[in-house]
């Protein structure tokens, strides 16, 4: 069975990440929220969401380092990541795609649809209840 996609948005700005939650969920994308790194972690593994959205200017973590973690993660190595940087060489540290501030709606729309088809559907599976993880934080 078709499952809906699932993007994970990991933003530390809270209105950010709703905008580009709303961005997404109006192209029917299952769209979960999360503000930190670690508790991301948690919730990618939980939920293999078909592409995650990561702004690196994370507060309190190196976003850098967190792509290099999730491309050393056996769950989540081949799950596009569309980094949003300015920074260079994001591209050998593992994103599948880098976006900069100010993002461009339907760009953004574009670039995320050729990652996720590109990279095949990562947690196709048997089909689950969407999870909402808005304004998550971690516990």
């Amino acid at each position: 069975m078709f499952r809906t996609p699932r993007i994970l948005v990991v933003e530390g700005d809270p209105s950010a990440a709703e905008l580009l939650a709303h961005i997404f969920e109006v192209d029917d994308y299952d769209v979960s929220i999360v503000h930190d790194a670690p508790f991301a972690l948690k919730v990618a593994r939980s939920e293999r969401p078909n592409a995650i959205l990561l702004d690196l200017e994370l507060p309190h973590h190196d976003g850098p380092a967190f792509l290099r973690e999730i491309r050393r993660d056996a769950t989540l190595h081949d799950v596009p990541v569309v980094a949003i940087s300015s920074a260079p060489n994001l591209i050998a540290l593992g994103a599948s795609a880098v976006v900069s501030k100010p993002l461009d709606r339907a760009n953004l729309q574009l670039l995320l649809r050729r990652v996720h088809r590109y990279a095949g559907p990562p947690g196709t599976g048997p089909d689950e209840p969407p999870r909402s993880h808005r304004g998550a934080a971690a516990s």
